[in-house]
C-alpha cells in the first residue's frame, strides 16, 4: 500500500520540509527566485501540499521536481538546510509518484 510505505513518506516528507524552509525565509525565496533567472527556470514558487485541496500533493511534488536544480543550489550555500537537500532516492520516488499521480489529477 501507498500509505504504508516508507520512502513515500519521506520523500513526501522532505518535499514539506522544503516548501516550510522557503515559506520562512525571506532570504531564500530571493535567493531561490535569483538561481531561477540564471538557471532560466520559471519564476515558480513553491506549493504547500493541503490535505483538503485535491490534487495539492501533486502540484507540490511536481514543482519541487521542476526546481530542482535551483533547489538544490540555494540549499546548498547554507550549511544549515544543506539537510534539506533531497537525495537521489527522493527524487526517484517523487518522479514515481508523479507519473502515478498524474493521470489521477488529469482526470
Amino acid at each position: 500500500s501507498v500509505k504504508g510505505d516508507h520512502r513515500i513518506s519521506r520523500a513526501v516528507g522532505v518535499c514539506k520540509k522544503l516548501v516550510v524552509c522557503f515559506a520562512h525565509s525571506w532570504k531564500k525565496k530571493r535567493e531561490l527566485a535569483e538561481v531561477q533567472e540564471e538557471l532560466k527556470l520559471p519564476k515558480h514558487s513553491l506549493i504547500t501540499d493541503c490535505p483538503t485541496r485535491w490534487g495539492s500533493k501533486f502540484k507540490m511534488v511536481d514543482r519541487i521536481l521542476e526546481q530542482e536544480c535551483a533547489l538544490r543550489q540555494v540549499l546548498s550555500n547554507d550549511r544549515k538546510s544543506v539537510h534539506l537537500i533531497p537525495s537521489w532516492q527522493d527524487i526517484q520516488v517523487l518522479e514515481s509518484l508523479k507519473s502515478g499521480l498524474g493521470p489521477v489529477y488529469d482526470f
